[in-house]
């Protein structure tokens, strides 16, 4: 390839890579930075943003709840690039919370998150299914009207059988 070949092919690869930038909003969030307002996120679960497994402790072999396997995580991330789907932070939040859906609301067992690229522990004081399909929520916080929550799936297995 001749060098003025090179020299156009580098010089649009420069064009297509500053109106790929461009494109992204500047509230798409680059790093492990502080979570705030207009700001996208995904959310992981044992470092997976889909069909994760949650290990659960059930006793006995008819056990209906038991509580999480120590050691699993929940995962923040602010992705350099919006995935879809995608959280969105909206107008308002400056935090975002984890919690397993559906299990009581008195005993939702939230995690909060104030930056990006933070991991923590599922709690294992819950009642979670033993087997089955369930769903971890990360909502933002506080919400608005704007914000969008993300919703990582998971499958519950008794690790006690």
């Amino acid at each position: 390839m001749s060098s003025r070949a090179l020299r156009l092919a580098a010089g649009a690869a420069v064009a297509v890579g500053s109106v790929l930038v461009a494109a992204l909003p500047a509230s798409a969030g680059f790093g492990n930075g502080k979570i705030g307002p207009h700001q996208f996120f995904i959310g992981l679960v044992n470092g997976q943003s889909s069909d994760a497994v949650v290990q659960v402790v059930c006793p006995g072999p008819e056990g209906l709840t038991g509580r999480a396997l120590g050691g699993q995580t929940f995962t923040v991330l602010s992705p350099t690039a919006i995935p879809n789907p995608a959280g969105y932070t909206g107008t308002a939040a400056h935090g975002i919370v984890a919690y397993f859906a559906p299990v009581p609301a008195s005993a939702k067992g939230t995690v909060r998150f104030t930056h990006y690229g933070v991991t923590k522990t599922i709690p294992t004081n819950i009642p979670l299914p033993c087997s089955g399909a369930g769903l971890v929520t990360f909502a933002p916080e506080p919400s608005s009207p704007t914000a969008v929550s993300y919703n990582v799936a998971v499958t519950f297995v008794n690790v006690a059988v």
